[in-house]
């Protein structure tokens, strides 16, 4: 659904549970577009130098930086963050107040999942990190990328953000 979002020239900017919803067949639906940012720049829904989004799900670059020059990969992170808070039952970042989880979010890396999930698959734990990364260039590029990766993994394909060695795809 983010995918197609893109596709069509729409960042989302504010990606959070509250906002997928899943109708009567279980496939998730996007909901919300209240903060959304056309991608090419032309045509800002809303144009000022105000974070956007809900504090624990949006991307560092988001914290305090004019919604200027966003690209997908802003909401491939809120992607991650919201995956985190299925698999470890609570956002990547916690504080006392939103600035609080915002700076957290800028100034540090996303905890380790395992370190709260301890019995999670590596793969998926892999997934989930690489949206999660500080820096934009090391994510997916693409919803559709994290997409791809979140489908090979059920079938025990070895992902883009972690290749298998040829040890391991000899052994699955």
């Amino acid at each position: 659904a983010v995918e197609y979002a893109h596709s069509r020239g729409v960042l989302h900017r504010d990606i959070k549970p509250g906002n997928i919803l899943l109708n009567d067949r279980s496939e998730p639906l996007v909901s919300d577009f209240g903060l959304a940012k056309l991608l090419d720049g032309n045509n800002d829904l809303t144009r000022s130098q105000t974070t956007f989004g809900t504090a624990g799900f949006i991307a560092p670059e988001q914290a305090g930086h004019a919604a200027l020059d966003f690209t997908p990969v802003a909401d491939v992170y809120s992607l991650g963050a919201v995956l985190f808070n299925v698999l470890a039952g609570r956002p990547p970042f916690l504080g006392s107040n939103p600035v609080s989880v915002i700076r957290k979010a800028s100034e540090t890396q996303a905890p380790k999942l395992r370190s709260l999930a301890p019995l999670l698959d590596r793969d998926l734990v892999t997934i989930c990190a690489r949206c999660l990364e500080r820096d934009p260039k090391p994510r997916y590029q693409s919803a559709g990328e994290l997409a791809a990766d979140l489908e090979r993994w059920p079938d025990g394909r070895p992902i883009v953000a972690r290749p298998a060695s040829p040890a391991a795809r000899l052994w699955r």
